[in-house]
């Protein structure tokens, strides 16, 4: 929820940084709906898993495209430590625990949005 803050507390700053500004739109949008999901589970609805999977797959691919961006972005600026922490591929975020899942996602898009 921290990084879902800064991208409310900062929408100037992050408009002018043009790679990322879609994905932070589809970011936004997915965690809404995760959100929504989270409410949906509370209530016990039926195919809410079926539900949050496709809402946690759209995350997933959201996210690996944005850290393959990030990846090649720092590949070309020789940035290793931003390399290593972008290096993240659908098949390990799918073998994850949602938690984790959760955080990665969010740690990919608090590097893209820092200065």
């Amino acid at each position: 929820m921290a990084v879902k803050n800064v991208f409310g507390t900062y929408p100037t700053e992050l408009n002018m940084i043009k790679a990322p500004e879609g994905f932070v739109v589809k970011f936004n949008e997915l965690v809404t709906k995760i959100e929504a999901v989270h409410q949906i589970q509370q209530g016990n609805i039926t195919g809410a898993r079926q539900l949050k999977l496709k809402e946690e797959t759209e995350m997933i691919d959201a996210t690996v495209k944005l850290a393959a961006t990030m990846y090649v972005y720092a590949q070309v600026n020789d940035m290793p430590d931003l390399q290593d922490r972008c290096a993240v591929s659908p098949s390990q975020l799918e073998r994850m625990p949602d938690e984790k899942v959760r955080m990665t996602s969010f740690n990919v898009y608090d590097d893209a949005v820092k200065p």
